[in-house]
């Protein structure tokens, strides 16, 4: 199959002219750099896994917010290692970039060898649901850098027509998603591309397969790990909604990683112990005057300026923004419980759950903690130990500024001045941070998958801007497991001592309703009644007596008149004639 395929770089180079061109005049090359730029973030790539690149296109930042401004983000990678079981040596093996990537485009093809020089795999491809209609005189001032009003239509056409062509082109038998109505993983007439009802899907993949470059990044061989990126985002109207504020400055990541091993790899081989780490560089404006943070109950990492203005993003008019990692979904790991679900491609799963942020590292200047060595083993040896929360150097484990040992550095809260925040030992200047994930079992064959969510704040000075951000997360984190968490089964029977459960709400925090789950070992008679922090009664939703086994009772955000309920915490109290009572506290948002 034959189709157009340009290169917005050489795009880029050849209007920095402003001269008119035609189409006839860009030459057809492969995609190895793009954006998603549908909404107030502009975020690049590259298609060898180094990601917020390629700065030569936005100054020296590869994430833009707002728009036309500055920066946020200067890098940032997926960095894995583990013990490969594999009949090679050496067993500790890492990978993945940091600065300089171990990896290359292109998928593992059929043979365990690197995709060929026209395997679709090797570009990068972007579609919009609108493309068709869209007015897309701001998106190539975006890509270009250049004023609207100097867009030419010639501009516009090209990228219409590239659009078009990756649309119906769109790769879905080697990965690329797609919507499968009838979920029998074919993309079968009529389902369209694209992933969760996105506005603009960005999709490419890369592998380590290439000893040379793997071997220059921490020293160790080719796994054979093929990483499929899907970047997704949302423009909704701006009607003044918290929700559409904060999807409107966020983009949504995708990591599914695929163990398909190299040529010599046994089909018994298998990765143990294996962890993830989301690799940032943010530099907030100006570089050397940041500060980092960690959220454990957001599972986040964040940057913001260390003070009230940044000389960037002074010249703006513009307080220093935040800027946000938070973890959506871990990967998928057994569990004991038959009341835990997993997700895995926006499904439940019964008897699994999803591992949590396990870590949180931050590399910030002036401090004796030095960044993984390139070029050699010793990188592998001590990005391992990051990946763990262990000092680099030396295998120990790291400890906050009173001599306890933790897992996540930073995890204090700005806002309030409380716990360990950046500032008590090191001053202001250029920071990095790996959130991690792990441990978790890799077999050859296998494939996990983690989802992330890259939120921005803007408020009135750099703290209201972390503020801002906290809150945004809080939506994003809500929105993602009510609306795009597709099923949700109801549980069987527990095996739980208790006549009587009342389980967690799900979702919790929730947007616009949540599932309230009742279980009863026989019938029996129960009310339910949600209550505000006040203690008084705002609705009653049930009152009556209630078959055996599981009930499912939804509650809209609503009082008993039907009124919207505003933001805040709420409690769910649950009695029964088993002369028990049970509370679930709920988190509504608006």
């Amino acid at each position: 199959m034959t189709f157009l395929r340009f290169s917005l770089w050489a795009f880029f180079i050849t209007v920095q002219l402003f001269s008119p061109v035609s189409s006839a005049s860009f030459s057809a090359s492969q995609v190895d750099s793009s954006a998603v730029n549908i909404n107030l973030i502009q975020f690049w790539v590259t298609g060898n896994g180094l990601l917020a690149e390629p700065r030569q296109m936005s100054g020296k930042w590869g994430l833009i917010f707002p728009p036309e401004t500055a920066g946020l983000i200067f890098t940032e990678s997926l960095i894995w290692a583990g013990a490969v079981k594999d009949g090679q040596l050496p067993e500790l093996r890492a990978g993945g970039g940091y600065y300089i990537p171990g990896t290359v485009p292109g998928r593992i093809a059929p043979g365990n060898q690197k995709a060929g020089a026209d395997d679709p795999s090797l570009r990068i491809w972007r579609i919009r649901r609108d493309w068709e209609t869209a007015d897309l005189t701001p998106e190539v001032a975006s890509l270009l850098g250049i004023p609207p009003q100097q867009v030419t239509q010639d501009q516009i056409n090209m990228l219409r027509e590239e659009y078009r062509q990756n649309w119906e082109n769109w790769p879905s038998h080697i990965g690329a998603p797609f919507e499968d109505l009838n979920s029998n993983g074919i993309r079968d007439p009529g389902e369209k591309p694209g992933l969760a009802d996105a506005d603009q899907v960005l999709w490419f993949v890369y592998s380590d397969l290439d000893s040379s470059r793997a071997n220059n990044l921490f020293g160790s061989p080719p796994i054979g790990l093929e990483i499929q990126v899907t970047i997704w985002a949302y423009n909704p109207p701006d009607d003044g909604s918290d929700l559409n504020k904060a999807l409107r400055q966020t983009i949504f990541k995708r990591y599914r990683i695929i163990y398909k091993g190299t040529k010599g790899t046994p089909d018994t081989a298998r990765i143990e112990n294996m962890y993830l780490g989301q690799f940032v560089d943010p530099d907030v404006g100006y570089y050397a005057d940041d500060f980092l943070g960690c959220d454990t109950l957001l599972q986040m990492g964040y940057a913001y300026n260390a003070t009230t203005a940044d000389t960037v993003y002074q010249r703006f008019g513009l307080a220093p923004p935040a800027i946000g990692y938070t973890l959506l979904q871990g990967p998928l790991v057994a569990s004991d419980s038959q009341e835990d679900f997993g997700y895995f491609d926006f499904r439940a799963i019964r008897n699994r759950r999803n591992l949590p942020m396990t870590s949180f590292w931050a590399k910030r200047t002036g401090s004796a903690m030095g960044d993984p060595q390139l070029h050699s083993y010793e990188g592998t040896l001590q990005i391992s130990n990051i990946l763990r929360s262990l000092y680099p150097m030396n295998g120990m484990p790291i400890e906050d500024p009173e001599g306890n040992p933790t897992h996540f550095m930073l995890a204090g809260d700005p806002l309030t001045q409380y716990g360990w925040i950046d500032g008590i030992e090191l001053p202001p200047g250029d920071r990095r941070f790996l959130l991690c994930t792990g441990p978790f079992t890799l077999a050859v064959g296998d494939t996990q998958e983690i989802i992330l969510a890259i939120v921005a704040g803007s408020g009135s000075d750099h703290l209201a801007s972390l503020a801002v951000l906290k809150h945004f997360v809080r939506y994003i984190r809500s929105y993602f497991f009510s609306q795009l968490i597709t099923n949700v089964p109801p549980l069987d029977e527990p095996q739980h001592p208790k006549d009587f459960i009342l389980r967690a709400p799900v979702p919790n925090p929730f947007l616009e309703r949540t599932n309230l789950r009742v279980h009863l070992r026989k019938p029996a008679f129960v009310r339910l009644t949600v209550y505000n922090v006040l203690g008084q009664t705002v609705r009653e939703l049930v009152a009556r007596y209630l078959p055996a086994g599981t009930t499912h009772i939804l509650w809209d955000g609503r009082d008993r008149f039907g009124v919207r309920l505003p933001s805040g915490c709420y409690f769910v109290r649950l009695e029964s004639d088993y002369e028990t009572i049970q509370v679930q506290k709920i988190l509504l948002l608006r």
